[in-house]
C-alpha cells in the first residue's frame, strides 16, 4: 500500500481502488484549496474545468 506522503510510490504502486478513491476526493480538495487561497474561489474552479 502506498504511503500518504509518498506520491511517487502511490503512482508507481497504487491500486486501482486507491486511484479511484483519490479521484473521488478531488472536487472536494479543489474546493477547499480554492476557498483557502483565492479571494474568488469560483475562478480557480472554473480554470480547473
Amino acid at each position: 500500500m502506498a504511503s500518504v506522503k509518498d506520491t511517487a510510490t502511490f503512482f508507481a504502486e497504487g491500486t486501482s481502488n486507491q486511484f479511484e478513491h483519490v479521484l473521488k476526493l478531488y472536487p472536494q480538495a479543489l474546493r477547499l484549496q480554492a476557498d483557502r487561497k483565492k479571494k474568488k474561489p469560483e475562478e480557480l474552479i472554473k480554470l480547473d474545468n
